[in-house]
């Protein structure tokens, strides 16, 4: 059961609006928030947000990959055409 105070979404969309991509941004415990996107002129797709979830998912070699401090910051990219 999911039970996060909150959470950040996104989609990825076709140009004829089709959804190509959706989740949900966060861990099971804590609150995180999407507040921010951009688009990089490589197509790339930019989100920040803030967390305090201790389990919110980051990749290996992630410059810090755990909780540190009360909240996180975080910045995700999610590669065009995925």
């Amino acid at each position: 059961m999911y039970k996060a105070n909150s959470v950040g979404y996104y989609m990825q969309l076709d140009p004829n609006g089709a959804v190509l991509s959706a989740s949900y941004l966060g861990g099971v415990g804590g609150y995180s928030s999407t507040t921010g996107i951009a688009i990089a002129p490589s197509g790339r797709v930019c989100i920040v947000g803030d967390t305090q979830s201790p389990d919110f998912p980051a990749t290996p070699g992630a410059t810090q990959g755990i909780l540190k401090g009360s909240i996180n910051t975080f910045l995700m990219i999610l590669e065009p055409n995925r």
